[in-house]
């Protein structure tokens, strides 16, 4: 507040802020234009085995749960994990092969333990498809790590799935995939068409 011939006034600065504001939306569409070539490049090389997509449409594709959500903290409950998930997947007379389901789950809880201290799972039906749901709370997987985690057997860093990302796409019929800084959701697709099942190979090689 200044004085001018005895008139109060109020002083105030404006910024132009457009060309703030022009530089956030370019990083926001690159940032959605490398995020969409992940997509596709992943989807691709995995025969369409890995899905990429956001935490909205992860729950989305859902299908009816069909159990309570389990939480593990710690290695020792593996083994309470894994007979409480064949527990609910033995309710689905469609599948053939459950224990299928529970190594790809127990490949993710596994890490889940591993790299955020703890997990919860769950398992939903849609059709005649299982789905297990695995979520943790840690602060999501870079986006670059994913082609080696999903092509190379036995890529692991701090910030990735690990070995285990291989195996859970060995195992299962789909992975869908969603993880941002506030946490990662993977569901794991086992169907009744297992014994039709293609299985996964790695035909690329990153150096």
């Amino acid at each position: 507040v200044m004085e001018i011939a005895g008139k109060k006034l109020v002083q105030g600065i404006f910024r132009d802020t457009t060309e703030r504001k022009q530089a956030e939306e370019s990083l926001k569409l690159k940032d959605f234009q490398i995020r969409k070539a992940y997509v596709d490049v992943l989807s691709a090389v995995t025969g369409g085995k890995l899905v990429i997509l956001t935490k909205e449409e992860l729950k989305e594709d859902l299908g009816k749960p069909i159990s309570d959500t389990f939480s593990i903290n710690s290695y020792k409950e593996l083994a309470d994990s894994r007979e409480n998930l064949l527990k609910a997947l033995n309710e689905l007379p469609f599948l053939k092969k459950p224990d299928r389901g529970v190594l790809a789950a127990d490949e993710a809880l596994t890490n889940a333990v591993k790299h955020t201290g703890s997990g919860t799972f769950q398992v939903f039906k849609k059709d005649k498809i299982a789905q297990i749901l695995i979520s943790d709370s840690g602060s999501g997987i870079d986006f670059s790590t994913l082609p080696k985690a999903t092509l190379l057997a036995g890529y692991s860093t701090r910030q990735t799935l690990g070995a285990g990302f291989s195996v859970m796409l060995e195992l299962s019929n789909r992975v869908l995939l969603a993880t941002d800084p506030g946490g990662t959701q993977i569901v794991l697709e086992i169907g009744a068409e297992e014994k039709e099942k293609v299985p996964f190979r790695r035909e690329m090689v990153i150096k």
